[in-house]
């Protein structure tokens, strides 16, 4: 199956695969109905990327509204709303941390390089989940799952152009 996605990506996106980020399984889509000229399943997967790294690839890309749909888009072929919708569903999950008191990592799809500042992270999440999160909540979970950079024993801040420099953090390992 790794293959084949491997392939798809390459061939119809002009995405290379990489070992650093792998699609991820999202479901069996496999409603006698959703096509028309045979009972079909379709495995799912969903690959999240930072916007840079599709400069390269094949076809356009479209922006996905707040509520999961495409925009600028008439309804997809077959279930394939269905299956963006839970593309988006699950990326969504894994950032939404408010009610979640396990199981959470800071950049689940590592969206940001390292290093970055809780700010920066805070708007990752917020980008992803749709809504603003509450600044020092959000700091006081990420706390415990992150950790700060530093050089010869000394805390790193960023070189900000503006207002007091924030720590930068990195993942911990």
């Amino acid at each position: 199956m790794a293959r084949t996605v491997d392939d798809v990506l390459s061939r119809k996106a002009g995405i290379e695969p990489s070992d650093l980020v792998r699609p991820r399984l999202l479901r069996l889509f496999d409603d006698p109905d959703r096509d028309d000229r045979t009972w079909a399943i379709s495995a799912a997967h969903s690959l999240s990327l930072p916007e840079l790294d599709l400069a390269d690839t094949l076809g356009d890309l479209v922006t996905v509204s707040a509520d999961g749909q495409l925009e600028g888009e008439g309804p997809l072929l077959f279930d394939h709303d269905q299956i963006v919708e839970a593309a988006v569903d699950a990326l969504r999950s894994r950032y939404e941390i408010r009610y979640r008191y396990v199981d959470i990592h800071p950049d689940p799809d590592s969206f940001l390089p390292e290093p970055f500042t809780l700010h920066q992270l805070r708007k990752v999440h917020e980008a992803v989940v749709g809504a603003e999160l509450h600044k020092d909540n959000f700091a006081r979970r990420m706390k415990e799952y992150v950790e700060p950079l530093t050089r010869d024993g000394e805390v790193v801040l960023s070189d900000g152009l503006r207002g007091r420099p924030a720590t930068l953090y990195c993942r911990r390992r």
